[in-house]
């Protein structure tokens, strides 16, 4: 490889990882306007293999709801942060993403939310949640 070319890779670099961050992002925000509007099967349905076999539906509902309850209603969320990882605690070696927003709830008035998402056969898919 030339240094030419070298420059020329190096210069795309952030492009290629903003588009691939824009469709994380489109799919995580996707996920979550279900986890919004209490869709939680329809959200598992969406969610990763490795996450759906961490838990059935059954399993994972009531878990996902006592969260959401606990915080409240959603007031807003504002993207802040993303993070590639090739590695993720309890799963495989994969290509993953950890999104952070922060975000207010009618009984959480300052929190942030964190999604993971992994890449599933060239789609983004949410592969854990949780609030703090």
């Amino acid at each position: 490889m030339t240094r030419r070319n070298l420059f020329a890779l190096a210069a795309t670099a952030p492009f290629a990882f903003a588009q691939s961050e824009d469709a994380v992002r489109k799919a995580a925000e996707k996920w979550l306007a279900l986890i919004d509007q209490g869709k939680y099967k329809d959200a598992y349905k969406q969610s990763s293999q490795h996450m759906r076999a961490q838990a059935t539906v059954d399993e994972w509902e009531p878990q996902i709801s006592a969260m959401r309850e606990g915080a409240g209603a959603m007031q807003s969320r504002g993207f802040t942060s993303a993070k590639a990882t090739k590695t993720m605690a309890g799963a495989p070696d994969g290509e993953y993403m950890v999104l952070e927003y922060g975000s207010a709830f009618a009984k959480k008035a300052k929190a942030v939310e964190t999604v993971m998402v992994s890449r599933e056969g060239g789609t983004w898919k949410a592969a854990g949640y949780y609030i703090r």
